[in-house]
């Protein structure tokens, strides 16, 4: 199996390299948007189980407990993979407001079949943010460390990138 994937690996980086060599105006593309459909490609030839989590989805992200900063939000989540992190996928977060996307920063989060988790320490803010996908459904939960304090509740579905506002420009 190792040798299979040896080989579908530089496979695809030479069909990468070619199409990336062949593409009219490529350059003038953003990184994200450049490479994210090679990078998927790519992914999914190589680690196949955690297809199921690229992609758009969207819902609510729900404060718990008495915080008054703490805001509940409608968002929109993408997951992308990250080169050469088989087991990790990026999440870029947008919260909605008056119909438009918002960004609130990229995690990179740690898989196991259909768990995804990422400790974050940013400032004075240390949390956990845990996820369980089901088919076309996530649920998790953001945790404060070190005490565990349970801080917010995400539940969000899958979606078609057009279904929801234009992602921010990068």
């Amino acid at each position: 199996m190792a040798n299979v994937r040896s080989r579908w690996s530089a496979l695809v980086s030479a069909a990468i390299a070619l199409s990336l060599q062949s593409v009219p105006g490529s350059a003038s593309c953003s990184p994200t948007t450049q490479h994210s459909t090679i990078r998927v490609m790519t992914f999914n030839v190589l680690h196949e189980p955690l297809r199921q989590v690229l992609g758009t989805w969207a819902g609510t992200s729900t404060c718990v407990g008495n915080r008054s900063a703490c805001k509940d939000e409608n968002v929109v989540y993408r997951f992308a993979p990250i080169d050469g992190r088989s087991s990790r996928v990026r999440l870029f977060a947008d919260k909605v407001i008056e119909g438009k996307r918002v960004p609130m920063g990229a995690l990179d989060f740690t898989t196991s079949k259909d768990r995804l988790s990422c400790e974050f320490k940013r400032g004075s803010a240390h949390g956990l943010w845990e996820f369980t996908v089901s088919g076309d459904s996530i649920v998790g939960t953001l945790v404060l460390l070190p005490g565990r304090d349970l801080a917010r509740r995400v539940r969000v579905h899958r979606v078609a990138e057009g279904s929801v506002p234009p992602a921010p420009a990068d």
